[in-house]
């Protein structure tokens, strides 16, 4: 998720967006915080995925420099569905075609400047 995005989330609760696939093909998604024990959970139905995030979690990504969470949701038969909701970084190469203006800045970008300059 983006700058705007997280902040959107630990302020107002909730971030809503769609994909389409075509005309009558339509994927929306949700993000919302809420009071819960995980940190993620999520659920899927009428093509809507909701990702649910704990309001602490949600606080604590917008005010600090925490990455992301994950967490693992069991879904029957032993098996489990991953869930991870990370910050979007700027890309470290240019991408024509992608925007990343409101990313966050990617850490890495420090290191690779710094071994450039102390190069030349």
């Amino acid at each position: 998720m983006d700058r705007r995005e997280i902040e959107q989330l630990a302020g107002q609760g909730r971030v809503e967006a769609q994909c389409e696939f075509g005309p009558a093909a339509l994927l929306r998604y949700t993000v919302a915080s809420r009071e819960q024990l995980v940190p993620l959970a999520a659920e899927f139905s009428d093509a809507e995925i909701r990702v649910y995030v704990n309001t602490f979690d949600a606080a604590d990504l917008a005010g600090t420099e925490r990455v992301g969470l994950e967490t693992q949701q069991p879904i029957g038969d032993g098996r489990s569905l991953r869930l991870v909701l990370e910050k979007d970084f700027q890309c470290l190469a240019d991408r024509p075609d992608e925007d990343d203006t409101h990313a966050y800045d990617n850490p890495l970008a420090r290191h690779t400047c710094a071994a450039h300059d102390d190069a030349g």
